[in-house]
Order: structure tokens, then C-alpha cells, then sequence
């Protein structure tokens, strides 16, 4: 290599061509070198989302509208057609970054009208049916009390993988908490919640026929029956905020919890 590198700088001088030119071969190859290293990092930090199912359920659907918000005796704002808004908005969120997704639901119906406990069944033997590999159940929250509000994830300790359904509840909530206030609204952080205690968001415990076979979480972003909630909720950002909030939850479950 020296010789011939010799041999063409001594024939383009004695040609009178000497120019820049002869060292470009080595500048271009810099920028290709130095990028490698940080494509490589970039990469191993992702999530390995191939081959990964997660299962949407937007919660409620056809005449069981879960909780509503209601403006001088007039209902403005139903818990079914937000939390199917939010999961359409989640589902092309997973399927952009690379999962697979299934829904209980793509419209405002349910599975079994009119039979609540059938319906909930259901939706949990769809989701174990496909074989999913996550069960995120979206919902509002609704009191009596109108003046609670808040962000909280419900998961429950009384299951096989009760490690990776606590791991999945935390950084679902911390995500919640974080967009919501990224977007302008400042959430009550209400924490997660062990359904093991309450026993009533089924489709987290193991009191159904048919439990789910995956890591489930019930959602809980804010409360519809709270005036101040409710109006970010009928916000188009605030659905995106939150479902963007499931979104880097469950980013998160995948590149930390190595599950």
C-alpha cells in the first residue's frame, strides 16, 4: 500500500493535479465508522416487540356505558365510548412500534349484551384464546363522590405471575401520571391498587371460571364522574396522552422486566 501510495502522489504531482482530492477516500469513511457504535446501542436498548400479543379490552360496551358524567341532569360524557377511544388510539401505538394486537371490541358493543358477568368472561377467554402475551383492560374510573379524582392501576397479587402483573401496574402508572402531566393536566398519582384486596376488576384476579392466562391491568386514568377529570377527558389530547401512557407502560415492562 505505501508504494503504490507513493507511485500516485509522485504522478499526479508531476501531472501539476495535485489536489485535495487524493485524501477524500479517507474522510469519507469517518462519519460511516463513528455511526455504527450508537445504531448498535440504539438497538440493543429496544424492546424485542416481534412476536409479542398484547390483547386491548376497552371496557364496558352496548347498553352497559359504565360511568358517565352528567351536565345539569344531562349525561355529556359516557366510561364506553372513552375507553374505546383511548384503546384505538393505543392499539395503532403498539402495532406502529411493532406488536401484534387484538381487541375485545372495535365498536360500542358488547360481547354478551345485557349480562355483565358473561360479557367480562368473555373478553377474558378471548384474550386467552389468542394466547396473548399481555391483558390491558381500559377503563374510568366512577364514585358517588364526585369530588374524587385521579390516576391509579390496578393489577392483582393473587396470581401465578403476580411479580410481573406488579412490574406491568407500576410502570403503567408512573407512565400515566407522567404524559397526563406532559400534557398539561396535573393528575392526582392515586398509586396502584391489588385487586387481591377489593376483588372487584375480575379480570385482574383469579375469581372468574376462567381466569387470564397473562399479566393483566386494569387502567383507572381519571374519573369521569369528577367534573375536572371529565373535562380532560373529552379532550382529544388528553385520550392520547393516555393511551400513550399504556403504551410507554408496557415499553417499559418489555425492556426492563426481560419478560
Amino acid at each position: 500500500m505505501n508504494s503504490l501510495k507513493r507511485f500516485l502522489v509522485v504522478a499526479t504531482m508531476s501531472a501539476g493535479l495535485l489536489t485535495q482530492a487524493a485524501i477524500v477516500p479517507t474522510t469519507i469513511m469517518k462519519p460511516v465508522m463513528a455511526a455504527a457504535p450508537a445504531t448498535t446501542q440504539a438497538a440493543a436498548q429496544a424492546p424485542q416487540t416481534k412476536g409479542k400479543l398484547i390483547f386491548i379490552d376497552p371496557g364496558h360496551g352496548s347498553s352497559d356505558v359504565g360511568a358517565v358524567h352528567e351536565t345539569n341532569g344531562k349525561v355529556d360524557l359516557t366510561e364506553r365510548d372513552v375507553n374505546l377511544d383511548v384503546a384505538n388510539r393505543l392499539a395503532r401505538m403498539l402495532r406502529e412500534a411493532g406488536y401484534d394486537v387484538q381487541m375485545s371490541r372495535d365498536d360500542a358493543s358488547a360481547l354478551v349484551p345485557g349480562q355483565e358477568a358473561a360479557d367480562l368472561q368473555a373478553r377474558v377467554d378471548k384474550a386467552n384464546k389468542a394466547n396473548a402475551d399481555l391483558l390491558i383492560s381500559v377503563h374510568n374510573n366512577g364514585l358517588d363522590n364526585k369530588a374524587t379524582r385521579g390516576t391509579e392501576v390496578w393489577y392483582c397479587s393473587d396470581r401465578p405471575f403476580d411479580a410481573r402483573n406488579e412490574t406491568l401496574a407500576k410502570a403503567t402508572q408512573k407512565a400515566l401520571v407522567s404524559n397526563l402531566r406532559e400534557a398539561g393536566y396535573n393528575t392526582l398519582d392515586r398509586g396502584i391498587k391489588d385487586d387481591k384486596i377489593m376483588g372487584h376488576f375480575a379480570v385482574n384476579g383469579p375469581n372468574l371460571a376462567r381466569p387470564s392466562k397473562m399479566p393483566s391491568i386494569t387502567g383507572e386514568p381519571l374519573f369521569i364522574t369528577n367534573d375536572q377529570d371529565a373535562a380532560q377527558l373529552a379532550k382529544p389530547e388528553i385520550r392520547e396522552a393516555i393511551a400513550r401512557g399504556y403504551f410507554q407502560g408496557i415499553q417499559e415492562f418489555y425492556s426492563n422486566a426481560k419478560s
